[in-house]
């Protein structure tokens, strides 16, 4: 079988793509990737093979233009392109990749989607009684009406007509949906629609070593600083944390790996027990972490809540507000607002983090269930049945999740 994977540049969106891919490639299918023309280096290092955007190669796929309607026709042009020389029986988009949907409806193929940690759009066009104002409805209603409103844009570009219909059957869902969670978490799965399925947590990352990092990590380890692990994303309208990060450290009495490649803003005098970089594996980092700081992402909380280490979350927009407010509820996280970042703030939620035994508790018992689950080898055989069946793939009912232990739910 051929596969087909639309995938946008950033790790957060490739990396999980690519370790899906690689699941594929062992199995014996065929898989290619259209991707923008930066992430070449390390798709060869993986095997794997991108297709040119055309005669002329180009950037696409670029996460910072993805609802730009010349971005989605250009990722419309970029896959049809592909299929001229790489004839696909799936294609593999992701939640922001309007593109792959065009392609399969005026194709005619089957499309799955890779999707974050966490439930984006509405389950039901009803809300349910004493719901209808909650701002988590507030925000899934708000944003599939945003995203409707830049896939008809692009639909009429292409002259299809403008889609309407349940958000049951939401354009969004392809005919496959791969949500990266596991039933204990997304205890709601049975509301979900028939087409999304948990697939774990997806993780992956390149395996290449890092002796400064290794180095560093030996050679500031102390059992009386603890180790934090820093993931600050992109804030566009609201404010950064990172400059009351920085104060609230020169306090306390830990050590920080901070990925820094989106931050909006100078980085500023760091003190010495700062590690920075644009990049940095955070499973590496996560094997000796005691807590995460983050803007809400699902790499980052997945690589988390898969680590079993509590997290500080800061969510600024996108699915991070979801992200946090769920894992708040479950336990495992406490919640700031960015307005609200003052480093007294900060540093009393992390010393509760890193006192507080059961948001650890809590956190490893949801390590125990992502580890139990190997989410890549449940979404590739979704994906070999999708190419088969060539039809919207429904899951089969559900299981009650397990529930927490005691100890876990004081």
């Amino acid at each position: 079988m051929r596969f087909l994977f639309c995938s946008l540049d950033s790790p957060g969106f490739l990396f999980s793509a690519i370790g899906l891919a690689s699941v594929l490639v062992r199995r014996g299918h065929e898989v290619a990737f259209v991707s923008d023309l930066e992430t070449s280096s390390l798709l060869t290092r993986q095997g794997l093979r991108r297709l040119q955007r055309g005669a002329q190669d180009g950037h696409s796929f670029r996460v910072a233009d993805w609802a730009r309607p010349l971005a989605v026709a250009i990722q419309v042009k970029h896959i049809e392109h592909a299929l001229t020389e790489f004839s696909a029986d799936v294609m593999v988009g992701q939640c922001l990749t309007l593109g792959p949907l065009l392609v399969a409806e005026r194709r005619q193929l089957p499309v799955a989607v890779q999707g974050l940690c966490t439930y984006l759009w509405p389950t039901t066009d009803e809300p349910a009684p004493g719901r209808e104002g909650s701002e988590l409805e507030s925000r899934r209603a708000w944003r599939h009406g945003d995203l409707l409103k830049w896939l008809n844009e692009a639909r009429a570009r292409f002259r299809l007509p403008p889609w309407q219909g349940s958000c049951r059957d939401s354009p969004f869902l392809g005919d496959l949906f791969l949500l990266r969670s596991v039933p204990e978490l997304q205890t709601d799965c049975a509301s979900l629609p028939e087409r999304v399925h948990l697939v774990g947590d997806c993780l992956w990352e390149p395996d290449e070593s890092d002796p400064e990092l290794e180095t560093w990590l030996k050679e500031t380890e102390s059992p009386a600083s603890p180790l934090i692990y820093v993931q600050h994303g992109r804030f566009f309208h609201v404010p950064s944390f990172w400059g009351q990060l920085v104060e609230t450290f020169r306090r306390m009495n830990c050590r920080v790996v901070a990925s820094v490649g989106r931050l909006d803003g100078e980085l500023g005098a760091l003190p010495g027990s700062f590690f920075v970089r644009p990049h940095i594996s955070q499973g590496r980092v996560l094997r000796s972490a005691r807590a995460v700081v983050a803007s809400a992402n699902s790499t980052a909380v997945l690589g988390a809540l898969s680590a079993g280490i509590p997290s500080l979350l800061i969510p600024a927009g996108g699915e991070q507000p979801d992200v946090a407010e769920f894992c708040e509820k479950a336990g495992v996280a406490r919640t700031l607002a960015p307005e609200d970042t003052a480093p007294e703030r900060i540093g009393e939620a992390l010393d509760r983090l890193l006192t507080d035994d059961r948001y650890r508790e809590r956190a490893c018992f949801y390590r125990s269930a992502f580890a139990r689950v190997n989410g890549f080898e449940i979404a590739a055989d979704l994906l070999e049945t999708l190419a088969e069946a060539r039809q919207p793939m429904v899951r089969a009912a559900r299981v009650s999740p397990p529930r927490l232990p005691i100890s876990a739910t004081r």
